[in-house]
């Protein structure tokens, strides 16, 4: 029997050992769901898989599949199985909120409150009347857009702020989409932590099985977000594209000509909300990277990737305010060590400008206690490891034709 083992930060690999006919069974199972959900095995015993939706609390139990199937990292503190359950799947992503799970149940180990949101108002469209909101461990990046997390250095600057909020709708975590052809009540909404927020693709989570432990590297941020029609799709609405002769595609109105950008991607997502340079939401210890202790669900520390820029405007609005240091930005990129939390800022991360650097922080206190220069910044998650007697860091740097690993020795 070989288990499965968390291969990278936010991703699982899962290794099935056993007869043809049940790895059959097992792994149609798997491919069916792992989209939605995680798989799990108590240690000792093969004859249960168990397939738990997070966040929902669903499970579904394949018995007697005698196949090995786990995705579960290894034990927060050894030896103890209780905290080896505790902290047996712990999902990050995109949406900045994360929900540990008990690896062999699937239920949460703090409670997923069903908490009621805002309501879609995009005809035809009806949305639930609540979403699963973990209530541990706190959030990693923005969360929604209202009033409280404008800048409001003066009275005149928070007036400024809420009449660029205003334009789209605003609201606590779940603002649902808005239309654009005046269906909605406002063109377009506000959504966070953004296009590319939270933990995206080449960030991820980091947990230390020692201490239990987890470092999460995050982006924050906010966009908009608007919805229209796609002429050529069967749908009301969607986020806005032309689909017009593409495969599958119904066909075009007549007389209809399809333009040269077809949109879609990030463009259409807005600019994020700013005044003379200067973002509307105010700067918090959001994104960057922060350590939860998993055995109560607090936050740790927090510290930026990279560092923080210095935020200037020429905007008479903020004339005589001394503005703070801007947000976070980039997601970084880390591994953990015994003493250490190692990271590179990523693509965009760290102060604009500033040399590329890899980053060593106290795993503790979030301290920086060093950094080494770089070719350029970091594009991957980093790994480490032993060879001959020396300890090794190797990371991914550069794009295309400039793309490279690099390797540096510890002494």
């Amino acid at each position: 029997v070989e288990l499965g083992y968390c291969a990278r930060p936010g991703e699982v690999d899962v290794r099935t050992i056993g007869a043809p006919e049940l790895l059959d069974r097992a792994e149609a199972v798997i491919r069916e769901r792992l989209g939605d959900c995680i798989v799990s095995q108590d240690d000792r015993s093969i004859e249960k898989v168990v397939l738990g939706t997070p966040l929902l609390g669903h499970v579904v139990a394949l018995e007697e599949a005698r196949a090995a199937v786990a995705v579960t990292c290894r034990a927060l503190l050894p030896g103890s199985d209780l905290a080896f359950r505790a902290a047996g799947f712990i999902r990050v992503a995109a949406d900045a909120r994360s929900g540990p799970l008990d690896r062999a149940t699937g239920t949460p180990i703090w409670p997923i409150v069903e908490t009621p949101v805002l309501q879609s108002d995009v005809p035809g469209e009806q949305t639930w009347a609540t979403q699963p909101i973990p209530s541990r461990p706190a959030p990693y990046a923005q969360q929604g857009l209202k009033a409280e997390d404008l800048i409001d250095y003066t009275p005149a600057i928070r007036d400024s702020a809420l009449a660029i909020a205003n334009k789209c709708r605003m609201g606590p975590y779940f603002i649902p989409g808005s239309a654009s052809d005046s269906t909605s009540a406002k063109p377009c909404s506000w959504y966070a932590p953004g296009a590319s927020g939270g933990v995206n693709i080449d960030g991820g989570a980091s947990v230390d099985p020692e201490t239990g432990m987890m470092y999460v590297a995050a982006l924050t941020g906010v966009d908009a977000i608007t919805l229209k029609k796609d002429p050529c799709s069967e749908f009301r609405y969607s986020s806005p594209r032309n689909s017009c002769g593409l495969l599958g595609a119904v066909p075009a109105p007549a007389g209809y000509q399809v333009p040269g950008d077809r949109g879609g991607g990030f463009d259409d997502r807005g600019p994020r909300p700013m005044i003379g340079g200067v973002s509307i939401l105010k700067p918090r210890p959001l994104g960057g990277i922060t350590a939860y202790d998993l055995k109560s669900g607090e936050k740790a520390w927090w510290t930026s990737n990279g560092g923080q820029p210095i935020i200037t405007s020429k905007d008479p609005l903020f004339s005589g305010v001394t503005l703070p240091l801007g947000a976070s930005r980039g997601q970084a990129q880390v591994i953990t060590t015994k003493t250490l939390v190692i990271y590179g800022t990523g693509r965009s991360g760290g102060v604009p400008d500033a040399t590329p650097m890899l980053y060593a922080v106290d795993k503790a206190t979030g301290k920086q206690v060093g950094a080494v220069e770089i070719p350029s910044r970091t594009t991957a998650v980093p790994m480490t490891f032993m060879h001959q007697g020396h300890q090794y860091i190797v990371f991914a740097t550069g794009a295309g034709a400039t793309a490279s690993l690099v390797a540096l020795r510890l002494p």
